[in-house]
């Protein structure tokens, strides 16, 4: 996609609705939208990410939709803006997440106004965050464990599938990886220790790539090493621990 037709995929209002908000803006205002296509074509030549620009974008639609808000001073008036976020929050039953999100947006524009000295200082910085809610986190407690074991083990499947599938179940509960992480799993990444267990290397793909490691309890271990050993059998030496009924 070359950069005029990304520029058309990241327009804030169709023409026919920018020239009826612009008729509703005051004189002495900067419209909102006044500097947006600058915006989107200086963080696409810096090679800035798209989902971000679709993000700010999504931001400042709600921000003239929902909060009546039009120009570049009345977003950058805090307390203006605070107490709009702070309506929509109750509004729509937001939780402090999302507030927090639209501010980041919005912050993320005003700061390259900032920058580019279309306004001479960026206020959005003092409006506050919300306090994030801790979310508890769902795990699956034993019985649902067994369930779904059970359910995978009366299945028709051959031998390698069976093993294949009740290892991959060991791993996910022991880890809680992602799909993405275990799909992404290699031979290498099980790794032997000193007294004869195994421990799982988990290559994130978030947190700045960090590796985290766990030790194979003996029941994840015994299907491992069974898994392992049908491989064999079957001449099955793909890297990726993972493999499929058939070699295609």
């Amino acid at each position: 996609m070359n950069a005029f037709e990304l520029q058309r995929r990241f327009v804030l209002f169709p023409k026919e609705e920018l020239l009826k908000l612009s008729s509703n803006v005051k004189r002495e205002g900067i419209p909102l939208w006044m500097y947006w296509a600058e915006f989107v074509r200086h963080w696409l030549r810096e090679g800035k990410s798209e989902v971000t620009l679709g993000n700010v974008r999504d931001a400042l639609r709600f921000v003239v939709h929902d909060l009546r808000l039009v120009t570049v001073e009345a977003c950058n008036t805090p307390d203006i803006l605070r107490e709009a976020l702070f309506d929509a929050k109750e509004r729509r039953n937001w939780t402090s997440v999302t507030f927090n999100t639209y501010r980041k947006n919005l912050n993320t524009y005003f700061l390259w106004l900032e920058r580019m000295e279309h306004i001479e200082e960026n206020k959005l910085w003092k409006i506050a965050k919300c306090k994030e809610e801790i979310n508890e986190q769902y795990t699956l407690d034993e019985g649902h464990i067994k369930s779904l074991l059970g359910h995978m083990k009366t299945r028709r499947q051959s031998r390698l599938e069976r093993w294949r599938n009740d290892l991959f179940m060991g791993i996910l509960v022991v880890t809680g990886a992602r799909p993405i992480e275990m799909l992404g799993l290699q031979c290498r990444d099980i790794k032997e220790t000193r007294d004869g267990g195994y421990q799982v290397v988990i290559r994130g793909r978030k947190q700045k790539g960090r590796n985290r490691y766990y030790r194979m309890p003996s029941w994840v271990r015994d299907s491992y090493e069974m898994y392992i050993r049908i491989r064999q059998n079957l001449g099955r030496d793909e890297p990726g621990l993972f493999v499929s009924s058939s070699k295609r």
